[in-house]
């Protein structure tokens, strides 16, 4: 809080004292006549309680009432700069009116620095987000990692399902039939990409890019009464290079 300078103090009513005395008076910028116009001016007690308040014109000029005030000091404030105040200082008791001229030094505010740092948004392939959404639903991935050492090696999604460790599930024998979950002694739904499909639906081992069981409860969650026994899902590597922007977390 910087400090105001009262460079003049004029008594200009000698009379006996009134209840509320007059402040009329006229701010300029320190170190120069220029006036300081549309700035709060506020005048407080020797116990800083606020008496009077007012904004200066163009001209710097501002009148406030000091009702009963024997010691007053007045603070001046005006967006963008720093607010500054004045000593405490006494009232005539003699005198009804006090005209004051303000030179108050203006210190620009200096704000801390904002460091402003952008990153790049990953992109994933759709079949990156797939897997991203799967494992964040708790589901059981068959990784791709995995599955690509063993589809070459296969035939069909049957075969390549016996190779891979999900020990519950039984695939059809000779495509013919349904993905047997033996926990639960029921068929699970074959899901293709989101698409609820028939389980005698070809997929072609060469196509898969993951695998995933999902829990009846899990499956009902996601696909409803068509699932309600559990889901085998299969991510085709169809759509593995489509760029897409990373889902939020």
């Amino acid at each position: 809080m910087r400090s105001l300078r009262l460079l003049v103090a004029l008594a200009l009513v000698a009379t006996a004292p009134l209840e509320a005395q007059v402040i009329r008076g006229k701010v300029l910028q320190a170190g120069s006549t220029a006036p300081l116009g549309d700035a709060t001016v506020t005048v407080v007690d020797s116990a800083r309680v606020t008496l009077g308040e007012t904004r200066t014109n163009d001209e710097g000029r501002f009148l406030l009432d000091a009702p009963g005030a024997t010691a007053v000091r007045l603070l001046v404030r005006k967006v963008g700069v720093q607010p500054t105040e004045s000593d405490l200082f006494l009232l005539p008791a003699d005198a009804d009116t006090v005209d004051l001229e303000i030179s108050a030094p203006l210190f620009g505010v200096t704000l801390a620095t904002v460091k402003v740092v952008g990153t790049a948004t990953p992109m994933y392939t759709y079949n990156q987000n797939q897997l991203r959404e799967a494992r964040r639903s708790g589901w059981r991935v068959i990784a791709p990692e995995r599955v690509e050492r063993e589809r070459g090696t296969v035939q069909s999604l049957g075969d390549l399902l016996r190779r891979l460790p999900l020990a519950s599930v039984r695939p059809p024998e000779g495509g013919q039939g349904c993905y047997y979950y033996i926990r639960t002694g029921r068929c699970l739904t074959l899901v293709v990409d989101g698409q609820v499909l028939g389980p005698g639906t070809f997929v072609s081992p060469n196509d898969v890019y993951f695998v995933a069981l999902l829990t009846p409860s899990q499956a009902t969650v996601q696909y409803g009464p068509r699932a309600r026994d559990g889901a085998l899902f299969v991510a085709t590597r169809r759509q593995a290079d489509e760029p897409q922007r990373r889902p939020d977390p």
